[in-house]
């Protein structure tokens, strides 16, 4: 639609007060999606979204230093690859993976959200700082257990059949299996 394009190109190309309110907009278009999960809710919102070139400017702005604007970011980027895991799993014959993990990737948007995840107890800090509220590690998860490192898991089968399953992100993103030496 063309209204749908005029946010798109406003997300793109304006100053950040624009950006952060067509932000706002497709995180909403996206938000139909996630209200009604259907795969012709998660096709139409996703593609409106995907279609209309919204994928990589989302992905820029996983790395603004605004607490409120990553939130909806992130959001809304989880909101365009819930749809596309949707349609796969609902297509018959067509769609056999997400259609919009390509695009993500290509965005660089794996990259940004590891950056992210590995910053995150301190931007966590930070927010709680900036909101005055007190930080407490590892506040956000109900039940914290502790585990052996993921190696441990897997057996000489599982790693090749995770390795032939992921073999594309393996080789983009130069993943390697780690070992663990020694205990737990």
């Amino acid at each position: 639609t063309p209204l749908v394009s005029l946010v798109v190109q406003r997300l793109t190309v304006d100053e950040f007060g624009v950006k952060r309110q067509a932000l706002g907009v497709v995180a909403n278009v996206l938000q139909a999606f996630q209200a009604d999960p259907r795969p012709s809710t998660a096709g139409w919102a996703a593609s409106l979204v995907y279609e209309h070139g919204a994928v990589a400017p989302l992905v820029a702005l996983l790395d603004v230093h605004d607490a409120d604007v990553l939130r909806v970011a992130l959001h809304a980027s989880g909101g365009v690859l819930a749809a596309g895991e949707q349609l796969a799993r609902s297509s018959r014959g067509g769609v056999c993976s997400n259609p919009f993990t390509l695009p993500f990737a290509e965005a660089f948007g794996v990259e940004k959200l590891e950056e992210l995840q590995q910053h995150w107890p301190t931007l966590q800090r930070r927010v709680c700082s900036l909101r005055g509220v007190p930080y407490a590690d590892g506040g956000l998860r109900k039940n914290p257990s502790t585990h052996a490192h993921y190696s441990r898991y897997y057996d000489d089968q599982t790693r090749r059949i995770v390795a032939q399953y992921m073999q594309a992100d393996i080789d983009r993103f130069g993943y390697t299996f780690e070992q663990q030496q020694g205990g737990g």
